[in-house]
């Protein structure tokens, strides 16, 4: 398996409730067993590089099996041997340990952990449709906007992953909740059927061990809340700010921030506390802009302070401004984008 080779040419960009969610009063919830015999990079078929981040490269891949068993995956694989850089192989197996704890219709599932030759790397499900990121820059292409109702139904989805996490209780990791603390467009996918999956659920660093409070908590500048950006700890409240922040892009266009409108790193926020003046927000209905003002407020304790509340809030507005869950409206507009650019994906035959 040669993983430098790149068969799709460019890097693709268009993968760019229980109340009591605590673990480990059941045994059937233990921690993973990750001493079995570890899957081999040279058990997947790359199909294209999709994208490299703080030394983790990421792979669309069939993996292959028994009696003609295909299924695609992605893969997330370090970039360096473990005793080269041991916290990158840490940091993967910290993902691997939490995400196959999560069990949620609204969150990218972890499928498994191997080690090749000293390197560690992660099997993630795919999800067969459209990246937010990149639905965003085809729409904009045209001159449109994203319609109302699909930016509403994305967030009622994302609402849905972020109310699980922030209920959670993983020790070490976390026993207050866990907070996603990169809510972004290229971290949120749509699939062809209308199902909303939100990837890279971050972990604290070190093997199990959390960051010290305020240190390596600041994200993507557009989408960080005020407080995180002054060095505080990001709690969940810091997610519904990053959510407010994808909405606002939807809803206003390219020119929502200054910096690249094609990539999530080169971004910085052009507010400082509140969402700001847009023509386009004038003509959005009174509870739309009301819902903006509540979750990008720079106090944070005047912001939503739940998942849940912000969720039962945009479905509120779904239902009388639009008579509509968004559903339709989303499927429609993730089918445009796929009939624009379809995606080479069927598996080889053979």
């Amino acid at each position: 398996m040669v993983l430098d080779a790149d068969p799709g040419g460019a890097v693709s960009s268009d993968y760019g409730a229980d109340d009591s969610n605590s673990f480990g009063a059941d045994p059937a919830l233990a921690e993973p067993e990750l001493d079995l015999p570890p899957a081999r990079l040279e058990d997947f078929e790359i199909l294209r590089r999709l994208a490299q981040h703080e030394g983790v490269t990421s792979y669309l891949a069939i993996r292959r099996g028994i009696l003609g068993f295909a299924k695609l995956v992605l893969l997330r694989v370090a970039d360096h041997p473990f005793h080269e850089r041991p916290e990158i192989g840490l940091r993967i197996t910290d993902e691997a340990r939490v995400g196959m704890r999560l069990s949620h219709p609204n969150l990218l599932q972890t499928l498994d952990l191997g080690r090749d030759h000293d390197r560690f790397f992660l099997v993630r499900q795919w999800v067969s449709g459209v990246g937010l990121r990149a639905l965003l820059k085809q729409t904009w292409k045209t001159g449109d906007a994203v319609a109302l109702p699909v930016a509403l139904r994305i967030m009622v989805g994302v609402c849905r992953a972020l109310d699980y996490l922030h209920g959670l209780r993983i020790a070490p990791w976390t026993t207050r909740g866990l907070v996603h603390r990169a809510i972004k467009p290229s971290n949120i996918l749509l699939s062809t059927s209308g199902e909303i999956r939100v990837a890279n659920v971050s972990v604290p660093r070190g093997s199990g061990a959390p960051p010290p409070s305020g240190q390596g908590e600041v994200g993507i500048p557009a989408y960080t809340a005020p407080e995180v950006a002054e060095g505080m700890a990001a709690d969940v409240r810091a997610d519904l700010f990053g959510l407010g922040a994808v909405l606002y892009e939807c809803l206003v266009g390219p020119d929502a921030y200054q910096g690249d409108p094609d990539s999530d790193w080169n971004r910085y926020r052009t507010w400082a506390g509140g969402p700001p003046d847009h023509p386009r927000l004038a003509l959005l209905p009174d509870p739309i802009r009301a819902l903006l003002d509540r979750t990008l407020v720079g106090d944070r304790e005047k912001r939503i302070e739940a998942a849940a509340d912000l969720r039962v809030a945009v479905q509120t507005i779904l239902r009388d401004e639009y008579r509509s869950d968004g559903d339709g409206e989303l499927r429609l507009a993730v089918s445009r984008y796929r009939a624009k650019r379809p995606l080479a994906e069927e598996l080889p035959r053979g």
